[in-house]
């Protein structure tokens, strides 16, 4: 190698003298205007940038492509990634478990509940009466009465607001229970309690006496032989007993002011009028009689209440269906009503 000639403008140990003090004053000057640290930025802070990954991706092609993978391209007008940035990698999205409908589900519920400030709605079956086919069409009767009280709930509403009248919110309470299940036939009872505005609340009953396998309801005079009818027998023992119901509470045998006259086929249909179901029996697996249920209103004063008389079996047995007369047996047993 030549020999550096010693004539130069600086002399090989001013030259090193003069980068070195050159190189302090810049980087403290840097220091003080710019705001950077004195000591250089650890390498690790690095990591994961633009730069470190075109590294790695020119180190390991393999490594490059799986992270590739799972990065989401950004559109070219969002600006690139600053050294500070880290690059992160998503976790993989868990598999969505699937939701599989149970059996025979439909949209139906045993209870049905409803809470608006206009109405408060509760309907309640027996613990698996959504899947029974013998509920269900009574379930869809409930559900449709729950909407249509809804619609009317909050036109009542809005017509007492327009009117500057106090709106005292509705309330409906609905309870089924079943009575007794023999052969195809199954016997139910429900019981609703509401306020739907007026002066107090109301009570109101439902029969059902329905085909187990279909839930089509039977007709009462279907258990009947058709050259009878509906029994007499059965007609006369429970207009009798709607008397002595109302001798009991009121003192007197009348409806709406006129003496109860059993003979009277009137009567006997007015009698008829009671919503209506099958009473369990003393014997088991097996119906004892006929619930009748009368509402308030319905055979007397709001004041005298509800009235429910049941007739024995025994009394109109020999006038029903062969194929009927078999499910019948026994004594009735009153089924509770509160």
């Amino acid at each position: 190698m030549a020999k550096k000639n010693s004539n130069s403008f600086l002399s090989n140990e001013a030259i090193s003298i003069t980068i070195a003090i050159t190189t302090a004053l810049s980087t403290t000057l840097f220091a003080v205007v710019g705001g950077l640290p004195i000591e250089p930025k650890p390498a690790a802070e690095y990591e994961n940038t633009d730069t470190a990954s075109k590294l790695k991706e020119t180190a390991d092609a393999t490594s490059k492509t799986s992270e590739q993978e799972n990065i989401v391209d950004q559109p070219t007008s969002q600006p690139l990634h600053r050294p500070t940035d880290t690059i992160v990698i998503p976790a993989s999205t868990p598999t969505p478990v699937p939701v599989v409908p149970r059996p025979n589900s439909n949209r139906y519920a045993e209870n049905m509940r409803l809470d608006l400030p206009e109405l408060e709605f509760e309907a309640r079956f027996p613990a698996g009466s959504s899947q029974d086919p013998a509920y269900t069409p009574i379930i869809k009767k409930i559900s449709k009465y729950r909407d249509r009280l809804k619609e009317e709930a909050i036109e009542a509403k809005a017509s007492a607001s327009e009117n500057g009248v106090p709106f005292e919110p509705w309330s409906v309470d609905i309870v089924f229970r079943e009575i007794q299940r023999e052969g195809n036939v199954v016997s139910a009872m429900g019981r609703e309690y509401s306020y739907t505005g007026g002066a107090h609340p109301n009570l109101n009953w439902q029969g059902l006496i329905a085909e187990a396998d279909t839930g089509r309801e039977i007709d009462l005079h279907e258990f009947f032989l058709p050259r009878v009818g509906v029994s007499p027998a059965l007609a006369i023992a429970a207009c009798e007993e709607i008397r002595q119901a109302k001798l009991e509470r009121i003192g007197e045998a009348t409806i709406d002011g006129d003496d109860i006259d059993c003979a009277n086929t009137s009567t006997r249909e007015r009698i008829f009028e009671a919503d209506l179901s099958l009473t369990a029996s003393t014997e088991p697996d097996k119906f004892g009689g006929i619930l009748f249920m009368f509402s308030p209103y319905e055979i007397g004063a709001y004041v005298e209440g509800p009235y429910t008389v049941v007739v024995d079996q025994e009394i109109f047995n020999l006038d029903l269906r062969p194929e009927y007369a078999a499910l019948f047996d026994g004594k009735a047993k009153r089924p509770q009503t509160n």
